[in-house]
């Protein structure tokens, strides 16, 4: 894969262009197939809310191997550790025409070192992501991928509610490997 990185001083980095229109195309397709069968659950607790696969399948299982495995090694490299990297949590979501999150930290324990949020398609009005405390707002194009440590000072966000389409992101949180909290298999 052939990206270019944008790095906000803040500690925010863009990877633009990590994957294809039609990589991106066909994790959108899955998407859709799973909420077709109604292999999709409710995530946030809120009126309009975004809904996440419960289980990929085996295509998509195997896309989510190897981006973590790349993004590890990247989030490595830019954030200066040698930390052994596992996901804490992975979510192929749909957000729907007016569903958006309040302001938020993603560090909800101690062994969540990054958040990274692939873009899966663009042709949506709004949907930003805004990050409150640094007053940076961004809205990446599909096949981007944003990645942030929420350890780091002033990480609160929100997602502005898509008002023209629906919006698809893999959303997926590393962890630093410990004894305490279990990994999903890498």
């Amino acid at each position: 894969m052939s990206y270019k990185t944008i790095s906000y001083a803040e500690g925010i980095h863009i990877l633009k262009g990590y994957v294809t229109s039609e990589v991106c195309d066909d994790l959108v397709s899955m998407i859709n197939e799973a909420k077709q069968f109604n292999q999709m659950t409710p995530w946030a607790q809120q009126e309009n809310p975004n809904y996440i696969i419960n289980t990929p399948n085996p295509k998509g299982q195997t896309f989510i191997d190897k981006y973590v495995k790349d993004i590890s090694v990247f989030a490595n490299s830019m954030f200066n550790t040698s930390t052994e990297l596992v996901r804490e949590q992975t979510n192929f979501t749909l957000w729907p025409i007016g569903c958006e999150r309040a302001p938020h930290f993603d560090n909800e324990h101690k062994y969540l070192w990054y958040t990274t949020v692939l873009y899966l398609n663009d042709n949506y009005a709004d949907g930003e992501i805004v990050f409150t405390q640094k007053n940076i707002t961004i809205k990446p194009e599909k096949g981007d991928v944003v990645v942030f440590s929420p350890l780091a000072q002033g990480m609160e966000h929100k997602i502005i509610a898509p008002r023209k389409n629906a919006r698809y992101t893999l959303a997926v949180w590393l962890q630093s490997e410990t004894p305490y909290v279990s990994k999903e298999t890498n």
